[in-house]
């Protein structure tokens, strides 16, 4: 899946909350997908992240599922500007366990009225 299908996936997950919800995104990845839990908690360091108002490059965030081995850390990049709106790039660094074990996706998210949403 190239990057800007996973933005579809990601911004279609972003209907239902601030950040990353009813899909999950990694589900076509190679190796284990991230399950609903994984995906939870993925979401609330998002949402932990992008919500912080001290938020600055290079601030992180961690999450984990014990139950699934799953695990990752949320790096804020610099804030770039997306269509006038003020945006944030994100890096995801996500460790499943299984054949493909690292994933490392960047994202950007963009403040709206409704809240943050997928830039492009």
């Amino acid at each position: 899946m190239g990057r800007r299908g996973l933005m579809v996936l990601l911004s279609a997950a972003c209907m239902a909350h601030s950040a990353l919800a009813q899909i999950n995104p990694f589900s076509r990845s190679r190796g284990t997908p991230l399950t609903g839990e994984d995906m939870a908690a993925l979401q609330d360091a998002t949402n932990r992240l992008l919500d912080n108002p001290q938020l600055a490059p290079g601030i992180t965030e961690q999450w984990s599922n014990p139950k699934s081995g799953a695990s990752g850390t949320l790096t804020a990049g610099y804030p770039v500007n997306g269509n006038g709106l003020s945006c944030r790039v994100i890096r995801y660094q996500n460790s499943v366990p299984g054949p493909t074990p690292q994933r490392d996706t960047r994202l950007t998210w963009c403040k709206t009225k409704e809240g943050w949403k997928l830039g492009d």
